[in-house]
Protein backbone atom coordinates (compact mmCIF):
# COMPACT_ATOMS: atom_id res chain seq x y z
CA UNK A 1 0.00 0.00 0.00
CA UNK A 2 1.77 3.43 -1.11
CA UNK A 3 1.70 7.06 0.83
CA UNK A 4 -1.49 7.55 -1.13
CA UNK A 5 -3.05 5.28 -0.04
CA UNK A 6 -2.34 6.33 3.63
CA UNK A 7 -2.21 9.89 3.48
CA UNK A 8 -4.60 12.40 1.81
CA UNK A 9 -2.44 14.68 0.03
CA UNK A 10 -5.42 15.99 -2.06
CA UNK A 11 -7.31 17.07 0.67
CA UNK A 12 -8.68 20.77 1.23
CA UNK A 13 -6.54 21.81 4.55
CA UNK A 14 -9.82 23.38 6.29
CA UNK A 15 -11.48 20.11 5.00
CA UNK A 16 -8.81 18.73 6.93
CA UNK A 17 -9.29 19.94 9.60
CA UNK A 18 -12.74 20.31 10.16
CA UNK A 19 -12.84 16.36 10.08
CA UNK A 20 -10.47 15.95 12.75
CA UNK A 21 -11.74 18.18 14.95
CA UNK A 22 -15.15 16.26 14.07
CA UNK A 23 -13.58 12.46 15.00
CA UNK A 24 -11.59 13.97 17.77
CA UNK A 25 -8.09 12.74 15.95
CA UNK A 26 -6.15 15.98 15.73
CA UNK A 27 -3.13 14.49 17.90
CA UNK A 28 -4.80 15.70 21.16
CA UNK A 29 -5.58 11.89 22.18
CA UNK A 30 -2.52 9.82 23.37
CA UNK A 31 -2.49 6.00 23.12
CA UNK A 32 0.23 3.60 25.39
CA UNK A 33 1.11 0.79 22.24
CA UNK A 34 3.38 -2.10 22.77
CA UNK A 35 6.25 -0.55 20.88
CA UNK A 36 5.18 2.84 22.78
CA UNK A 37 3.29 6.13 22.99
CA UNK A 38 1.67 7.61 19.87
CA UNK A 39 -0.83 10.52 19.04
CA UNK A 40 -4.04 9.66 16.74
CA UNK A 41 -4.23 11.95 13.37
CA UNK A 42 -7.03 11.16 10.86
CA UNK A 43 -5.68 11.58 7.10
CA UNK A 44 -8.16 10.94 4.78
CA UNK A 45 -10.29 7.18 5.59
CA UNK A 46 -7.75 6.25 8.06
CA UNK A 47 -6.77 6.85 11.35
CA UNK A 48 -2.58 6.83 11.79
CA UNK A 49 -1.69 6.84 15.46
CA UNK A 50 1.81 8.20 15.37
CA UNK A 51 4.61 8.60 17.30
CA UNK A 52 6.79 11.02 17.29
CA UNK A 53 9.98 9.78 19.25
CA UNK A 54 10.27 6.89 17.11
CA UNK A 55 8.83 9.02 13.62
CA UNK A 56 6.50 6.04 12.83
CA UNK A 57 3.04 4.85 12.85
CA UNK A 58 2.77 2.49 15.24
CA UNK A 59 -1.18 1.73 14.33
CA UNK A 60 -3.07 2.49 11.15
CA UNK A 61 -6.84 1.68 10.92
CA UNK A 62 -9.68 2.00 8.53
CA UNK A 63 -12.89 2.33 9.73
CA UNK A 64 -11.80 1.47 13.40
CA UNK A 65 -9.94 -0.56 15.26
CA UNK A 66 -11.82 -3.54 13.54
CA UNK A 67 -9.89 -2.94 10.63
CA UNK A 68 -6.24 -2.29 11.84
CA UNK A 69 -4.21 -2.28 8.56
CA UNK A 70 -0.66 -1.69 10.32
CA UNK A 71 0.14 -2.67 14.37
CA UNK A 72 3.38 -2.64 14.91
CA UNK A 73 4.23 -4.72 18.19
CA UNK A 74 8.40 -3.72 18.94
CA UNK A 75 10.89 -1.32 17.34
CA UNK A 76 14.50 -2.18 17.29
CA UNK A 77 16.50 1.76 17.24
CA UNK A 78 20.58 1.24 16.33
CA UNK A 79 22.45 1.18 13.04
CA UNK A 80 20.92 -0.87 9.61
CA UNK A 81 23.42 -3.21 8.53
CA UNK A 82 25.39 -2.35 5.14
CA UNK A 83 24.11 -5.84 3.95
CA UNK A 84 20.37 -4.92 3.55
CA UNK A 85 21.52 -2.29 0.85
CA UNK A 86 23.28 -4.60 -1.32
CA UNK A 87 22.14 -6.59 -3.82
CA UNK A 88 21.93 -10.56 -3.05
CA UNK A 89 24.61 -11.98 -6.06
CA UNK A 90 21.15 -14.26 -6.91
CA UNK A 91 19.69 -10.82 -8.15
CA UNK A 92 18.73 -10.31 -11.93
CA UNK A 93 19.61 -7.29 -13.17
CA UNK A 94 17.56 -5.67 -16.07
CA UNK A 95 18.82 -2.99 -18.28
CA UNK A 96 15.74 -1.58 -19.40
CA UNK A 97 17.16 1.35 -20.97
CA UNK A 98 18.56 -1.01 -23.73
CA UNK A 99 15.49 -1.64 -25.21
CA UNK A 100 14.98 1.91 -25.73
CA UNK A 101 17.88 2.54 -28.41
Amino acid sequence: MGNAALFDAAGDASDAAARRSAHGADGAHRQQTAAGSCRWYEAGPQRICWSQSLRLPLVVERDGAASRIVTVDSVQVGRIAPAVFTADASVTRVDVDRDLD
